[in-house]
């Protein structure tokens, strides 16, 4: 069987910090944004992140961070924020019928994973290699919205 690999670390959008996106939290919006594809703000496929930072991966956000003497010392003294990544992305030609997997070859502490809009993966171990099917949520015919939250 033919594989078709993409490498996705270029041209990630990077905002660092949690984002107040006002969304009001009830089950049903709970429920659209885990299982029906309609989460909001920065983890929905509708979301303006054109001022945001354009970064290439592996990028370390840490490393940019401030330092501050009541920060813990095993992450250098680093003020630890949250921060979001955005990739907008189509599948090639020759991709109907196959499984979709996506590979993170290591996110820097805990990790939420959408994939448009859809709730995908929580990851809550540092610096580890996983793989996510995506063959049943990924669109194959328009652009997809890959949302990481750190």
């Amino acid at each position: 069987m033919s594989r078709i690999i993409m490498n996705m670390d270029r041209g990630w959008k990077f905002h660092r910090g949690d984002i107040d996106a006002n969304i009001k939290s009830s089950h049903s919006s709970d429920y659209a944004s885990s299982k029906a594809g309609n989460a909001q703000g920065p983890a929905g496929r509708v979301w303006n992140d054109t001022d945001w930072r354009v970064v290439d991966l592996p990028h370390d956000y840490y490393a940019e961070s401030e330092m501050h003497a009541d920060c813990r010392h095993s992450h250098g003294y680093r003020v630890e924020d949250n921060a979001w990544y955005r990739k907008r992305f189509s599948l090639p030609e020759g991709c109907v019928n196959k499984r979709i997997l996506l590979r993170f070859d290591g996110i820097a502490g805990n990790s939420t994973i959408y994939l448009n809009g859809c709730l995908l993966h929580h990851n809550y171990s540092s610096y580890n290699t996983f793989e996510l099917d995506i063959s049943d949520l990924v669109y194959r015919n328009k652009d997809n919205i890959l949302a990481v939250y750190v």
